[in-house]
Parts: C-alpha cells; sequence; structure tokens
C-alpha cells in the first residue's frame, strides 16, 4: 500500500505532466488545424468541408447538380519529391580525420555498423515515411533509444509528438510528450507499465489525441469511428509519455486515463531522444509552414477550369 507521502507525490507529477499538456497542446492546436486543411488536400478531399452541426468532416453539396471532378496534383508532386530527394538512397556515414591506417580502420568499422544499423532497422521505409510527413506537415520525427542491447529507432507521427512550445529548436526542448493510441491489453502486458495502475483505467476508444487528426481520419473512413465499451480491456486509451529534463538529467514517465502508469525512470541521455528532420524551416520556430501551403492556390485554379 502507498504511503501519504507516495499517494502526495504522485498528485504532484501529474498535476506537473497536465500542466506540461495542456501547455504544449493548446499551442499546437493553431499547427493542427493547418495540417488538417493540408492533409485533407494532399488526399483529394478539396471539396470537403466541417460541418459543426454534425460535428464531423463532409464533403460540400453540389450546387449545380454536377459531380465535382478533381484532378489531384499536390498528393503526386510530394511523391515525386520524395523520391528525387531519397533517388541516391541517403544513409549515414563518417569520413576518415586522416589517411592514417588507424583512422581508415576505424572509420571502415564505424561504417559497417552504421551499415548494420541501417538494415536492421529498416531505415529505408522510415526515412520514406517521414519525409513525407516533412513535405506535407514541414517537420516529421525520430525516436532514437538505446534498449540496454541495441539502438532502437522509431518513426513518429507528426500529430503526435508534442515539443516543448517555448522551443525553437530540437536543443532547446526541455521536455516533449509523445501521445499515442495504444490497446488496453497491450499496456497489461508491457512490463514498462505498472498493472495495478492499467487496470482500473477506462477506455477512451480515442483514435489520436489530436481533434484534428481524429476528424481526418475519421473522415478517411466515412465518418465511422471506433467504438467499444468504457471497461473493455480491447478497448483503446491515449497514452501520454513524457520525456523532460531536470537538473542536468533526462526523466521519462507516462499517463493514461489520469493515472501513472509508469514511474518516473531516468534514461541514459543527456537529450530528449527525438530528432526532426525540416523540409521547411521557418526562422525562431519549430515548425514552418509546410510544402503543401503554396500547392493550393494553384490546385484550386486547376480545380475551377474542371
Amino acid at each position: 500500500m502507498a504511503t501519504k507521502k507516495e499517494i502526495e507525490s504522485e498528485k504532484t507529477l501529474l498535476a506537473k505532466i497536465n500542466r506540461l499538456w495542456t501547455e504544449a497542446s493548446d499551442e499546437r492546436k493553431q499547427w493542427d488545424w493547418k495540417w488538417y486543411m493540408y492533409g485533407l488536400w494532399v488526399r483529394g478531399y478539396h471539396y470537403a468541408r466541417y460541418d459543426a452541426k454534425l460535428k464531423q468532416v463532409v464533403s460540400k453539396p453540389v450546387k449545380d447538380g454536377r459531380p465535382k471532378i478533381v484532378i489531384n496534383k499536390i498528393y503526386p508532386t510530394l511523391r515525386a519529391v520524395r523520391n528525387y530527394a531519397l533517388r541516391n538512397q541517403p544513409k549515414a556515414q563518417v569520413t576518415p580525420e586522416n589517411l592514417t591506417d588507424e583512422s581508415l580502420e576505424g572509420t571502415l568499422k564505424a561504417n559497417k555498423f552504421l551499415d548494420y544499423i541501417h538494415e536492421t532497422e529498416g531505415l529505408r521505409p522510415k526515412l520514406k515515411s517521414t519525409l513525407w510527413q516533412a513535405l506535407e506537415y514541414s517537420v516529421g520525427w525520430w525516436q532514437v533509444l538505446w534498449n540496454g542491447e541495441k539502438i532502437e529507432i522509431n518513426e513518429v507521427d507528426t500529430f503526435d509528438f508534442y515539443p516543448d512550445p517555448k522551443a525553437t529548436t530540437r536543443k532547446e526542448m526541455t521536455y516533449g510528450i509523445l501521445a499515442v493510441r495504444r490497446r488496453i491489453s497491450a499496456l497489461l502486458e508491457d512490463e514498462k507499465y505498472i498493472n495495478a495502475e492499467v487496470e482500473q483505467i477506462k477506455a477512451d476508444n480515442k483514435q489520436a489525441s489530436s481533434s484534428y487528426k481524429e476528424m481526418l481520419l475519421s473522415f478517411e473512413k466515412g465518418g465511422n469511428s471506433s467504438s467499444g465499451k468504457q471497461d473493455d480491456k480491447d478497448g483503446t486509451v491515449i497514452v501520454k509519455e513524457v520525456w523532460y529534463k531536470e537538473k542536468g538529467k533526462v526523466y521519462v514517465c507516462a499517463e493514461a486515463g489520469g493515472r501513472l502508469i509508469r514511474k518516473p525512470e531516468e534514461v541514459d541521455t543527456t537529450i530528449i531522444p527525438f530528432f526532426k528532420l525540416a523540409a521547411d524551416i521557418m526562422p525562431f520556430s519549430m515548425y514552418g509552414e509546410g510544402w503543401v501551403k503554396g500547392m493550393i492556390d494553384p490546385q484550386k485554379l486547376l480545380n475551377s477550369a474542371i
């Protein structure tokens, strides 16, 4: 049974997590709206609009009786740019400091190790995915971890990662929150999480932490969203994994359904382990405008000519 001091400490930590989440998510809403609109244009939903009464995205009603035909030039343009950027199969490499035998041998070993990571972590498809999000939303993210045995590189949905809103670069971040949908049954099987706390979580069955991403996913599914009983262990819940700096050290903890399911753990790194790929750089801002913004007006002209 937890002591009074432990209970108070947990309440303080949950209050801190909620404060950081509110700060990061509120600041991100303006960007979420832009990304949501960009997502509709990229996917070819050029006549889609948000219906406040139905509280969902719907196709714009046809007034003249003629069907709306769309020749979507945005998607193939992004695909062409991505393919061009990856045409030489880029990967990490090191060069020797000098031409001594020791330096050359060390460089050869380092490049073999980097090639091994590239193959075992499947970085080619991960790079394609992250570059696509960078072109669409201006940035893409990777999470790079050490699990005690090997390096793990995870691609992160731009909508799901909430960086420190006061930071203008990745190095300035004092915290970052990864908010993703997880099955409660999977959380119970994951050793990182406290089973006693997970068992008390009620499923929210949200598709995403961002309401705009949720609307985009719902529209793609024809307006249908996942459903399930609130106490169904096969249901889903949004897990907020919080990485933060404190006194020069980096910690990670997790919250879901208002409960602390992972106590703070110190990690063996001095930086927040999220790395940004930027396709569009705007000074003094974590995000840029994205490539899609400049293609919307030409697409509108093409649509009006059909």
